[in-house]
């Protein structure tokens, strides 16, 4: 037991494997080599901030990978070794709880949607945030990858510490504790050796440490005078408890369905058939097998027919508490666990009816592959934005410093949008979820959209904010320099820059 972390040949062999078609998979975005929003502040600033966010062990992890302050860029060693931990953490849980019905092709492909799902391509992108948050969505598999033969005690304890370093890495990520949770229901209703009262041990474990972080952490690090605070604040036990939470439940499945409508016709059906196939499949096989009878049977068959939408819902359950939730893709980082476990089903489905083996790994390498050809896009399309901006702030920045040439103005701002790249205009036409995706730059944010301008200028010009005077300008004077995307007016000491 004291070995369990460890890896024999069979899974360290699958774990090689594993790490190298997730290092395939973050490829593109480690080629478009772009800084991902919080990134452009971060770069250029070498400021931290995560405590601020209720996140200091990611704070700790970024100064310990950094040596201190001010952080690095160093980028993109960070993804790299999430990569790394992550594909560790999966075999252990794949060698603790898929042993007995291993099948490598099957399993890899199954793995991989941990890190292939879709929602999670912008915590792929961060090139500092990356590491923090796939460690905080390793944990969870490092816990139940532990042996039930394990004492009740030290299972409780390492949860508790677990929990208490996941809300201290991405808040996030906890939902994905309950859905393991309810994958381990899932091994004992089809019989599988799994002690409910170990999965009982972790998942209190988990949210005692969850309930510890609230309680006591919290309060310590979130700022409360920012908006960090209104969006970290829960319902409360109030009338309208029951309807807010209802309400974000629904936007979050909207939200999914949103990114399922943006996809080809065939990847949604691949995507249909997959989930229905396993779910039929392995219900069909607990129906027909004769030992299992009564109303225990009805019970069990009910919980695998609603089991994949409850694990669905329950990655992202916990956040559906927040008074303020904004819906954003890289909150459903955990949400790659729903089509890990619809692959389970079908893994222990193929241990019974071995001769549907090739159709199962068929169908699942497709749902995989079309994972794979919208992450290439998604990273082309960021590349490409990348170099369309680029060449937009070295304009921009060269017409300022021209403009600015006797150090007669002090600010600069902006108004409008810059627009998008052609090829990327393209791929969001076709992929409508990746008009989120993709950031455009510039604006008056210091943090994230028009620090990006402090990259190529001096001290010599400060970004500030609009006011009615500077649309007053832009009516009634001509502008000092003038192009087809945008032009160049004066306002006392500042320029203005209007994209048109």
């Amino acid at each position: 037991m004291e070995r369990w972390y460890k890896l024999d040949k069979r899974y360290g062999v699958l774990y090689i494997k594993l790490v190298f078609l997730s290092l395939l998979y973050i490829f593109p975005v480690v080629l478009a080599n772009m800084y991902y929003n919080d990134d452009l502040a971060r770069s250029l600033y070498g400021a931290t901030g995560w405590s601020g966010d209720g996140r200091p062990l990611g704070e700790a992890l970024m100064l310990f990978l950094c040596g201190g302050e001010p952080v690095s860029d160093i980028a993109p060693l960070p993804l790299i070794l999430s990569v790394f931990f992550l594909s560790y953490v999966l075999v252990l849980y794949a060698k603790a709880n898929l042993d007995s019905v291993y099948d490598e092709i099957l399993l890899i492909c199954i793995l991989l949607f941990v890190i292939t799902n879709p929602f999670a391509m912008v915590n792929i992108s961060y090139r500092f945030d990356s590491i923090i948050m796939f460690s905080a969505l390793s944990l969870p598999f490092l816990i139940f990858a532990m042996p039930d033969a394990m004492s009740g005690i030290r299972q409780f304890i390492w949860s508790f510490l677990a929990g208490i370093a996941i809300m201290s890495l991405y808040q996030a990520v906890i939902g994905l504790s309950a859905a393991l949770f309810l994958i381990h229901l899932f091994y004992m209703v089809l019989g599988v050796r799994k002690a409910a009262v170990s999965g009982a041990w972790r998942i209190t474990g988990i949210g005692t440490g969850a309930l510890f972080y609230k309680l006591f952490i919290a309060g310590r690090y979130v700022s409360n005078t920012d908006w960090r605070y209104e969006a970290s604040r829960v319902v409360g036990f109030s009338p309208d408890f029951v309807k807010i939470v209802f309400g974000n439940i629904v936007d979050a499945c909207r939200y999914i369905k949103g990114y399922l409508d943006g996809v080809s016709r065939l990847n949604q059906a691949v995507l249909l058939l997959f989930c229905l196939g396993a779910v039929g499949s392995v219900t069909y096989m607990y129906l027909t097998d004769s030992h299992k009878k009564g109303g225990a049977k009805a019970v069990g068959a009910v919980f695998l027919l609603a089991s994949p939408v409850l694990v669905a819902v329950f990655t992202f359950l916990p956040l559906m508490v927040l008074s303020s939730l904004t819906m954003r893709s890289r909150i459903l980082i955990a949400f790659g666990v729903s089509l890990l476990y619809v692959g389970i089903m079908l893994l222990f489905f193929c241990r019974k009816y071995g001769k549907l083996r090739r159709a199962a790994i068929v169908l699942t390498a497709a749902c995989v592959f079309f994972h794979y050809t919208f992450m290439y896009s998604y990273g082309n399309a960021l590349k490409s934005q990348d170099e369309y901006q680029k060449y937009l702030v070295y304009h921009i920045a060269h017409d300022l410093e021209s403009i600015n040439g006797s150090s007669g103005f002090q600010s600069v701002s902006f108004i409008g949008q810059p627009p998008k790249a052609r090829q990327v205009q393209k791929i969001c036409a076709k992929y409508p979820f990746m008009n989120e995706l993709i950031p455009v730059y510039l604006d008056n944010d210091t943090w994230i959209g028009g620090v990006w301008l402090y990259h190529y200028l001096q001290h010599d010009l400060t970004i500030a904010g609009n006011d009615e005077s500077d649309w007053e300008v832009i009516q009634s004077e001509e502008p000092v320099l003038r192009n087809s995307v945008y032009s160049c007016y004066l306002n006392g000491t500042r320029i203005i820059v209007n994209f048109h």
